[in-house]
């Protein structure tokens, strides 16, 4: 009997909304993202210690310089674990805002 994940991935595009590295890895969604609410519970789990004591190592003091070394270094590990599913190309203008910051699928 197939689990009620592999059902719903038959018919949608599973994507996780997480900082936690070992569930992307583990339910292996297609893309995933997180927000900095998530990525507090995730400096919460033990597993992530190490990435916040190297953080705050080369932040020298900087909280808001270590805030951002913890999301790149989880960003980092999401990247890891998420196939290269969507080829995604840089375009020199938003959409939204004329800024070059958009990634947009590629055609």
């Amino acid at each position: 009997m197939t689990s009620k994940l592999e059902q719903l991935k038959q018919f949608t595009t599973v994507v996780a909304d997480t900082g936690d590295i070992d569930a992307i890895s583990r339910l292996k969604p297609v893309d995933a993202t997180t927000n900095p609410s998530l990525l507090l519970k995730a400096a919460a789990m033990p597993g992530y210690a190490e990435l916040l004591d190297d953080a705050l190592k080369h932040s020298k003091g900087d909280l808001g310089l270590a805030c951002d070394a913890f999301a790149v270094s989880v960003g980092s590990g999401i990247l890891k674990v998420i196939p290269a599913v969507f080829p995604r190309k840089w375009t020199p203008d938003c959409p939204s805002t004329n800024l070059p910051c958009c990634p947009r699928r590629a055609n």
